[in-house]
């Protein structure tokens, strides 16, 4: 009976006819970057039209580099690419993406592996023969860009024995430091457009990012972001303004402090002069917990006056964060836990309430009489500041 039904409904079914092949939309995979042809998995390049000149402009970078968030669509990077296209026509442009598994299981030297299409990219392209040759412009985007970016400049040291041939370095929503949360988000926001993911994407994003967080934090230590031994080995030499702009974008300030301790004090110093100008409470805090054999190092390059002025000018801060913080940042840090390690605190304590202050007079031998305790000065002629005794 049932072959019969099937026989049935199969000779009496409306005929389905051919796809109109003309007016069928094609699905375009949404990694895929428009204008741009694949040299190697997760790297493209982007195809300049036939009917450009060709004739190199000196005044713009030889090659612009493009180090895509994590999971960025292909539609969104081509805005990016159009607007370069635009600006330099006769750059080529070289665009590097990252996906969720380089962030889960790919280990570094995997990444580097991947890499080395872009790396002879980049050398074949300075070995033409050339009446110019500018250097690179490297676009860093989030997380997976900053990564990516790093990745590629130890590889390519480890090739040549030398750094990447850049001249700047636009940081678009980098990280100073790695955030579990904001890398979660970021992983989160990466998975392919399927409803089952986007409805669980953020537990998945944090379940699998766990493992790997503790796996690193554990085991391997620190993950490498943008940091000082990096930026010196691979990207080159740090400038004071550069130094001041990581500062800027991290609220870490034991990373911040480490940064001090592996660079020169002589570009801290200049770098701190620029903080002064944009934020001076960081330049304050930075100061304050900096180890005290750097920070002298730094207070001798001031002048005299600049000294005498800096300290007052400093002096004048811990007393307004002093006020801010009804136990002061130096009490909450010290009683918590939280100074770095390798910062010995050399407090002064109060011998009528035997509360924890800090003063600027291990600076530089500077006594500084608004905030020192009752101990550091002749009982006679003086009192504790902060209980009035």
């Amino acid at each position: 009976m049932l072959p019969f039904v099937l026989t049935f409904i199969k000779r009496f079914a409306p005929a389905k006819s051919p796809p109109n092949t003309a007016t069928a939309k094609v699905k375009v995979p949404h990694n895929s970057i428009p204008g741009c042809r694949a040299i190697a998995p997760t790297i493209w390049e982007y195809v300049r039209p036939s009917t450009l000149d060709s004739s190199e402009d000196s005044s713009s970078p030889c090659l612009i580099m493009l180090m895509t968030w994590t999971g960025a669509y292909g539609q969104h990077i081509s805005k990016y690419i159009s607007k370069y296209a635009a600006i330099y026509p006769t750059s080529r442009i070289l665009v590097i993406t990252t996906s969720a598994k380089d962030i889960i299981w790919r280990s570094p030297v995997g990444k580097r592996e991947r890499l080395l299409p872009a790396v002879n990219y980049i050398l074949n392209l300075y070995g033409m023969p050339r009446s110019r040759r500018g250097g690179i412009l490297l676009h860093l985007f989030s997380e997976g860009g900053a990564n990516k970016g790093c990745e590629l400049a130890i590889a390519y040291r480890a090739i040549t024995g030398s750094q990447l041939p850049i001249s700047a370095i636009c940081m678009d929503s980098t990280p100073g430091h790695p955030r579990f949360l904001r890398l979660c988000s970021a992983l989160a926001k990466s998975f392919p457009p399927k409803p089952i993911l986007k409805q669980f994407a953020t537990l998945i994003a944090i379940a699998a990012l766990g493992v790997v967080w503790a796996v690193y934090h554990i085991f391997k230590g620190r993950v490498r972001a943008l940091d000082a031994y990096a930026l010196k080995t691979y990207l080159g030499p740090i400038q004071p303004h550069t130094l001041s702009e990581l500062w800027m974008e991290t609220d870490d300030l034991d990373f911040n402090l480490k940064l001090c301790d592996e660079i020169d004090y002589t570009i801290v110093s200049e770098a701190l002069e620029e903080l002064n100008i944009l934020n001076y409470d960081l330049k304050a805090e930075l100061l304050k917990y900096m180890s005290n054999e750097r920070r002298k190092l730094i207070v001798e390059t001031w002048s005299w006056q600049q000294m005498l002025d800096e300290l007052s000018k400093l002096d004048e801060w811990q007393r307004n964060d002093d006020h801010n913080w009804p136990n002061g940042i130096a009490d909450r840090r010290v009683k918590t836990g939280q100074l770095p390690q390798h910062y010995q605190p050399i407090m002064n304590e109060c011998v009528v309430c035997k509360r924890l202050h800090s003063n600027w007079e291990t600076i530089y031998g500077f006594n500084c009489n608004m905030h020192s305790g009752c101990e550091t000065h002749a009982m006679e002629d003086t009192y504790c500041n902060i209980c009035g005794i």
